[in-house]
Parts: structure tokens; C-alpha cells; sequence
């Protein structure tokens, strides 16, 4: 995995023109692949090298600039920008990103959860926004991220809590309604 990551960053660096597909600079598809890269340098208790700190860095410059704000929906995906600011915040000790970005994800959750159920109107979405918020608290827990844990403690149980109620203990099911995500599949998200 290292050397595919290591791979990525050398080549985007060199303007290789098969990265100029729009996906790869979709901010959702940026904010997942810094949190994947992120993710997986802690998982192996490793620094990250500085071809990929430089990569993390250009990354979140562009997301910041091109954060997903709807005028007139709900949207989870700018949870998950702010979610990739703040692992790359936290992680790298930006101060100044993790203020700004957890004061913009507390204001934005507080709109977007309404007694613990998300505005997704999902039950796959609801499952993916609990695990996303759970993923971020537990690096901000091992990072020492008070700030952080405070605010994200507020939504986690009502939407665990919420999330339970899909859930039938005697058949062992999970209701599905709404939109499905492609990235985590339901029976995944309900194993957690």
C-alpha cells in the first residue's frame, strides 16, 4: 500500500495526465484520500514521508477551497470535507485549521442532526455519518483533541442511538431505506 501512495505523490508531482480525470479532484474524492493515507501511516506507526506530507498539504489547500456547501439541501459530504481537514489538522498539529474547523462542524452537524436522526433521510447515511464522527473522535482521542471530542461526543450517541432503531435484534436485520453510499457497505457499517 505504501508504495502505491509513494507512487500517487511522485506522479501527481510530475502532472501525470491521467490524473487530471475530474474525479480524482472531486472534494469528496480529496477529502477520502487524505483520510485513507492519513489512516493508514497511524495504522502502521509510521511518519509520513515528505513526498506525502507535501501531497497531504496541496490536498487541503484545494479542499478548503473547494469545500461542498449547497445552498438549498443537507449534504453529508461536507462532513466529510470537514472530516479530512481535521484528520489532516490533527495530525500534523495545525491549530489554527482545527479551531476554524470545529467550530464550522459543530455549526454545520447541529444543523444537519435533528434528535439523532440525520437530514440524509437514509439509514445507510445515518450509519456512514455515525461511523465517520466516531472514526474522527477516535483520533482525536489518541491526538488528545479535547476540543474536538467535546463537540463530536454531542451527535455520536443519538446517532448510534438512532441508528439502532433500523435494527431488529430478533431477526438480526437492519432496515434499509433512502439512498445507499458506495463507500462502506451497509453490512460493514452494521458490524460496527
Amino acid at each position: 500500500i505504501e508504495s502505491l501512495i509513494l507512487y500517487w505523490c511522485k506522479t501527481s508531482f510530475k502532472n501525470d495526465k491521467r490524473l487530471d480525470d475530474k474525479l480524482i479532484w472531486e472534494p469528496y474524492t480529496v477529502s477520502e484520500r487524505l483520510i485513507n493515507i492519513i489512516f493508514f501511516y497511524n495504522r502502521i506507526d509510521k511518519d509520513i514521508p515528505v513526498i506525502v506530507s507535501s501531497q497531504l498539504n496541496l490536498m487541503v489547500d484545494y479542499l478548503i477551497k473547494n469545500l461542498e456547501f449547497y445552498d438549498t439541501s443537507y449534504g453529508n459530504h461536507l462532513i466529510n470535507n470537514f472530516r479530512g481537514i481535521l484528520y489532516y489538522a490533527i495530525t500534523f498539529q495545525n491549530t489554527k485549521l482545527i479551531n476554524i474547523f470545529s467550530d464550522l462542524i459543530n455549526e454545520y452537524l447541529r444543523d444537519f442532526i435533528e434528535d439523532g436522526f440525520t437530514k440524509d433521510f437514509s439509514s445507510h447515511y445515518q450509519l456512514l455519518v455515525y461511523f465517520w464522527l466516531y472514526d474522527l473522535s477516535d483520533l482525536a482521542k489518541k491526538k488528545s483533541q479535547e476540543n474536538i471530542l467535546v463537540i463530536l461526543d454531542k451527535y455520536i450517541k443519538p446517532l448510534y442511538d438512532r441508528s439502532v432503531f433500523f435494527y431488529s435484534k430478533q431477526s438480526n436485520h437492519f432496515s434499509l431505506f433512502g439512498d445507499i453510499s458506495p463507500d462502506l457497505p451497509p453490512k460493514y457499517l452494521i458490524s460496527l
